[in-house]
C-alpha cells in the first residue's frame, strides 16, 4: 500500500482449507412397484467434526423414520433430499436420492364373450393383444380343461362358464384381472318347408316358403322334383312332384335344421258316362 508522500507497507493474510469439509452422497435411486414399496435409503458424508443430519423430500416422498440418520426407511415416490451440517465449523453439504414410480398396471384385452357353436365346439379366448410396460405373465382359470395350457396368453376351452385371466407385469409386480363368459350357442333354426300340398290339372307349380330370420342361409334340394329359380332363398317354386327339402344355417353358429315338403300330383280325369233316356235300349 502506498500513500502520497510515497511511503509503502504491507501486510500478509494466510488462508487455510478445513481439512474437515463436508461432502455428501445421498445413494442410488431407488423404484417404486407394486412390490417394492419401501425403500432404506444409503446415504453417506465424509468429513465434519460433529456432523448432524437431516433428510427432506419437498415433492411429497413419504420418510417413515430415520430422518436424521444416513439410513431413512422411506415409501412412496419422490425426491429425497439428504442435508449435513458440521456444528463445529457449519460447513453444509447437500445430496439428492430419487424413488421413481413404476405402478402401470397391465391392460388385459380379450373379449368379454366366447361362444361354443356347432362349428365352434372348443372356441379361444385370446388375451394376446395385452398391454404393459413390461412382458406380461398370464394365468387363466375356470371350471374346464385350458388347452394348450393355463399360462399361454390365449387358450382353447370346452366347457361353459367363467373364465378368469390374472395378468402380471413381470417388469414391476402390477396385476389386472379380466374375465370372459363361455356361453352355448347351439341353438336349432326354424327349418319348415310348409305343408304338403298337391299340383291338378290347373295347378302347375306351388310356393314353398322357409321361415325368414337374420343370419339364416338355406339350401333347397329334390331328388325326384323340379325346382324352379334359384335354390338358395327361403321361397322355392315346385313344378314337379315330388320331396322337397329345406336346410336352414344360421350362419353364426354353424347349426342347421332340415325339414321336408312333398308335393303330389293329382292329374287323374274324371269318368265321363252317358246314361240312356228311361225307356230307351
Amino acid at each position: 500500500m502506498s500513500s502520497p508522500n510515497g511511503c509503502t507497507d504491507s501486510d500478509t493474510t494466510t488462508v487455510t482449507q478445513d481439512a474437515n469439509a463436508l461432502s455428501c452422497d445421498a445413494g442410488p435411486d431407488f423404484t417404486f412397484t407394486c412390490l417394492d414399496t419401501v425403500f432404506t435409503l444409503q446415504g453417506q458424508v465424509s468429513g465434519g467434526a460433529f456432523v448432524v443430519y437431516q433428510w427432506t423430500s419437498p415433492d411429497g416422498g413419504l420418510i417413515l423414520s430415520g430422518a436424521q440418520t444416513l439410513a431413512p426407511v422411506v415409501a412412496g415416490p419422490g425426491t429425497y433430499v439428504l442435508e449435513a451440517e458440521d456444528l463445529v465449523n457449519g460447513c453444509t453439504c447437500q445430496s439428492v436420492a430419487i424413488v421413481q414410480a413404476d405402478t402401470m398396471r397391465p391392460v388385459p384385452v380379450v373379449a368379454d364373450t366366447a361362444f361354443i357353436t356347432c362349428d365352434t365346439l372348443m372356441p379361444w379366448i385370446d388375451a394376446s393383444a395385452s398391454q404393459g410396460t413390461h412382458p406380461l405373465q398370464y394365468a387363466w382359470a375356470g371350471p374346464g380343461p385350458l388347452l394348450p395350457h393355463a399360462s399361454a396368453p390365449a387358450v382353447q376351452v370346452q366347457q361353459t362358464g367363467t373364465y378368469t385371466l390374472t395378468l402380471t407385469d413381470t417388469g414391476n409386480g402390477c396385476v389386472s384381472t379380466d374375465s370372459v363368459s363361455v356361453v352355448l350357442a347351439t341353438e336349432l333354426p326354424p327349418a319348415d318347408a310348409g305343408p304338403d300340398t298337391t299340383l291338378t290339372c290347373t295347378r302347375d307349380s306351388v310356393v314353398l316358403s322357409a321361415p325368414t330370420a337374420p343370419h339364416l342361409a338355406y339350401a333347397w334340394t329334390t331328388p325326384d322334383g323340379v325346382i324352379f329359380g334359384e335354390s338358395q332363398q327361403p321361397q322355392i317354386t315346385a313344378v314337379a312332384a315330388g320331396t322337397y327339402v329345406v336346410q336352414v344355417t344360421d350362419t353364426l353358429t354353424g347349426c342347421t335344421l332340415t325339414d321336408t315338403a312333398i308335393v303330389r300330383l293329382d292329374t287323374v280325369a274324371p269318368q265321363a258316362s252317358i246314361l240312356a233316356p228311361d225307356g230307351l235300349v
